[in-house]
């Protein structure tokens, strides 16, 4: 395979959305835990939901979540995020307001670099050529030029899901409720993770349980526990409303030239007087003065 259709890697980072939360926080549900309960057709897993889905959507691509009188089948288990605040006292990793280039692309935070080997190795040649005479010649080298990958400043939101369990058995329950209280251990933290990115989550200390098993109506018996889970996430950019790029590459500079400026006169125009080069007669009719005050001939 030659060189030139080797595929470059590339970044292994989305961006950070609201989506992309809502989606860490149900695949820790749904396959993290990964939770099973016993039911009548035995030991089986418990359908976890997104509460927002469209019913009609739901009919049609889940049929074994309702019965035959369209009910949902027990035990199962729905997420729903319920709230988001932006508060100040919670800015995570960068506590201050990181501003952008002032320029077309923006980007705040630098996320990633490499050296540009083909430009690295023009300038070292440059410089080995002008001061050896020899291209190759091996001698420490400078003007580095590093690739720089930058992204917005990440803005920092809590997000809050409640998850809703409910089943007919008390046993199934109970069954379901434990890994919520036990996966983080002594404390209520826990980390979830979607597309390469990492959420920091707390666990509500108030577990909300809502039976209806004290009812001695006809209604049909139901265990109701709900479980809230504040989210620290971060969001960058503003996806399709932003005119920016996602990600935002530039290359630092390594030499700063100013030329000297030249001011084209004639001989007459010149009063001050100033020698004249060997060979050189005094009837040339044109002389450059450059920035620093001297008169050199060209004509």
């Amino acid at each position: 395979m030659k060189k030139d259709n080797l595929e470059k890697p590339s970044m292994p980072y989305e961006h950070s959305t609201i989506e992309n939360v809502d989606m860490a926080i149900y695949n820790w549900v749904n396959e993290t835990l990964d939770l099973y309960a016993n039911t009548n057709d035995g030991w089986k897993k418990v359908p976890v939901i997104w509460v927002s889905g469209e019913r009609s959507w739901q009919i049609k691509h889940n049929r074994d979540l309702r019965d035959s009188n369209n009910m949902f089948v027990l035990p199962s288990i729905t997420i729903e995020r319920t709230g988001m605040s932006k508060d100040p006292n919670k800015k995570g990793k960068y506590w201050g307001n990181v501003y952008p280039a002032m320029d077309e692309k923006g980007g705040s935070i630098a996320i990633h670099r490499v050296i540009n080997q083909e430009k690295t190795s023009g300038f070292a040649k440059a410089d080995n050529k002008r001061l050896t005479g020899q291209p190759n010649f091996k001698r420490e080298n400078k003007k580095v030029v590093y690739k720089t990958k930058f992204v917005p400043m990440p803005v920092y939101v809590t997000m809050t899901y409640v998850i809703d369990i409910k089943t007919e058995y008390q046993q199934q329950i109970n069954e379901l409720i434990q890994p919520f209280v036990t996966y983080s251990g002594g404390i209520n933290y826990f980390i979830i993770k979607n597309n390469n990115h990492k959420y920091e989550s707390f666990m509500d200390t108030n577990i909300q349980i809502k039976n209806n098993v004290n009812d001695l109506q006809q209604n049909e018996r139901l265990y109701n526990t709900q479980i809230t889970i504040n989210v620290l996430a971060y969001l960058l950019g503003a996806l399709d409303n932003d005119n920016r790029p996602k990600i935002i590459e530039r290359e630092n500079a390594v030499e700063i030239k100013i030329p000297k400026e030249y001011l084209v006169v004639d001989q007459s125009e010149i009063t001050a007087p100033f020698p004249l080069e060997d060979g050189i007669t005094d009837d040339a009719p044109i002389y450059i003065r450059t920035s620093d005050g001297d008169y050199i001939l060209i004509g």
